[in-house]
């Protein structure tokens, strides 16, 4: 449509250049309605061309419009997928010695969460009894030094009830496993913890914790 202007524009000075010469100059008003014409072409040419630049200065603002609002979309878009990508990490502890009936925390992963979700939890070690009697302690999982963070219980009971029956090359392995409830962002830390019996000589080798983000 903006072109249109201009196409009747040149259209009209056509006409008049057809016209006039045929005229040869005459003064009769037929002569005076062609240059009038002419005239009016020319004006109305003036215009389309003024029209067309607007046009085209107003289309390069909408470009340019156009490419910051994309640009902006691209960062958005970016900083959504870092905020949603899967986070994780895993963390190993050779020897832990509980002393005691309270926990104590064998190994723990810290993770920063760049918005909240639930975290997969996993954890294994296995029990070692250094006295050459009996012994058992307990083993949890726990979110910054708690477990109201899970959903359920994680307590494991490795150990022997009547005859010791580990070395350091077998050891009573034991697995746990979780998902917690939905964490605020931010760092938190995920452990192992484990205690023993008052007087049991337990301990866990190889204590291994690994955790990783999984939903928003």
């Amino acid at each position: 449509m903006k072109r249109h202007y201009l196409v009747l524009a040149l259209g009209a000075l056509l006409v008049v250049a057809v016209a006039v010469p045929a005229l040869g100059g005459s003064s009769n008003p037929t002569a005076t309605v062609a240059a009038s014409a002419k005239k009016q072409a020319k004006k109305a040419l003036k215009k389309a061309k003024l029209a067309q630049q607007a046009a085209d200065a107003a289309q390069g603002s909408a470009d340019t419009a156009q490419g910051s609002a994309d640009t902006a979309q691209g960062s958005a878009d970016g900083a959504q997928g870092s905020a949603d990508a899967i986070t994780g990490g895993s963390t190993f502890d050779a020897v832990c010695d509980p002393t005691s009936a309270d926990f104590f925390d064998c190994d723990g992963v810290t993770l920063t969460l760049a918005q909240s979700g639930k975290v997969l939890l996993n954890a294994t070690g296995g029990q070692l009894t250094d006295t050459g009697t009996a012994a058992e302690g307990e083993c949890r999982l726990e979110v910054d030094d708690a477990t109201a963070a899970i959903p359920h219980s994680t307590t494991n009971t490795p150990g022997e009830a009547v005859t010791a029956n580990t070395d350091g090359a077998a050891t009573n392995g034991f697995a746990l496993s979780a998902v917690t409830n939905v964490l605020p962002a931010g760092s938190h830390t995920f452990e192992l913890s484990c205690n023993e019996e008052p007087g049991d000589g337990t301990q866990v080798n190889d204590a291994m914790v690994s955790a990783v983000r999984i939903s928003g």
